[in-house]
């Protein structure tokens, strides 16, 4: 048991074989993104315009330390599962379950003519409009009356741009190296990426989105959401957010059971603006450090300079000085050659 070298001249090959590949994208039409049954072994890919929620549990590590193995698995099953139906109703669907996070793909929903009748952004507000709504009103209910009083919030946050779908996985069982059974599909892009950047940055009850998804949505749902920036770590994001953006029957849910603060995400915040205000102090000092070289530098080159032109003034004079030898010896010696043809005629 073991990597050998035959282990490793296999994957070798593999790789050899992946990434002198050319990559093929495969305009998709459909309202659903592709499946992992329909993509191949090989480096063609599916491309869609999508728009791509992820829903995150705040201070999932928090909860999972204080809370007994059996806890998390009502916990988790219970996310999920509601997770799945919230983004299901609205038109979606779910891909990449984290345990602790779940990915939802929404497509435009277009006529014969062209038309988008049901934008995928609309969609994804729904469905994050739909998963606020259970969760404070059903999921936690039941968590704090079942589950030794555990309540959660969850962070989402939303892109819309394009996707490329594409399948990875790993040959063999121990029993048949030729059949695949350790396969998923990877979703590439920026889209994907800044989704999942904003569920992480989002705090508790809040919707974060891309400037690409307000332009998209209905203006109905524009009216809610607020322009925000955030950091994580040193790089700023900036989007919108809507804070317990409720479907419109909640009123008729009572009270919804929240955390009573979430600090997660603002501490990351605060954390990040203060690694900001640094690297600008240390951009600062280096901006003083190089204007001190630049004067430096500026003083030796005007002394260099002022030596050339003192070299250039002394040879110009020497250069006028012998010209001006050269003048008086050439008229003295006209001067010696009139008097000796004078002298000679006499």
């Amino acid at each position: 048991m073991g990597f050998s070298k035959n282990d490793f001249d296999k994957v070798d090959l593999r790789i050899k074989n992946i990434t002198e590949q050319t990559v093929e994208q495969i305009e998709v039409d459909s309202e659903l993104p592709p499946t992992i049954e329909q993509l191949e072994d090989n480096n063609k890919t599916y491309s869609i315009m999508a728009a791509i929620l992820f829903i995150d549990i705040r201070k999932s590590t928090h909860l999972t330390e204080n809370s007994q193995a059996k806890s998390m698995v009502k916990i988790y099953r219970s996310f999920m599962r509601m997770a799945v139906d919230c983004v299901r109703k609205n038109g979606g669907v779910t891909r990449q379950f984290l345990g602790d996070r779940i990915m939802g793909v929404f497509i435009d929903s277009i006529d014969k003519n062209g038309s988008i009748v049901d934008s995928a952004a609309d969609k994804a507000i729904n469905a994050a409009r739909s998963l606020q709504t259970v969760i404070d009103y059903s999921l936690n209910k039941y968590l704090k009356t079942n589950v030794n009083g555990k309540v959660i919030e969850c962070g989402i946050g939303i892109d819309y741009g394009k996707v490329l779908v594409t399948q990875v996985g790993m040959y063999g069982l121990e029993s048949d190296e030729n059949r695949e059974n350790e396969v998923d599909c990877v979703w590439v892009g920026n889209t994907t990426n800044y989704a999942s950047k904003y569920s992480d940055i989002a705090s508790g009850g809040e919707i974060f989105i891309s400037n690409n998804v307000f332009k998209q949505m209905s203006d109905e749902y524009r009216e809610v959401f607020v322009k925000s920036a955030k950091y994580k770590g040193r790089k700023l994001f900036q989007g919108y957010v809507a804070k317990d953006y409720y479907l419109e029957f909640s009123e008729d849910l009572g009270k919804p059971i929240k955390i009573e603060e979430d600090t997660t995400v603002e501490s990351d915040t605060f954390e990040g603006l203060a690694d900001g205000i640094r690297e600008i102090e240390r951009l600062k000092n280096s901006l003083v450090q190089r204007e001190r070289e630049l004067a430096i530098l500026e003083e030796r080159l005007k002394k260099e300079n002022d030596e050339l032109k003192r070299r250039f003034s002394n040879e110009n004079n020497e250069k006028i000085k012998a010209i001006n030898e050269r003048e008086k010896a050439e008229e003295q010696l006209q001067t010696e050659i009139e008097i000796h043809i004078l002298l000679s005629k006499k």
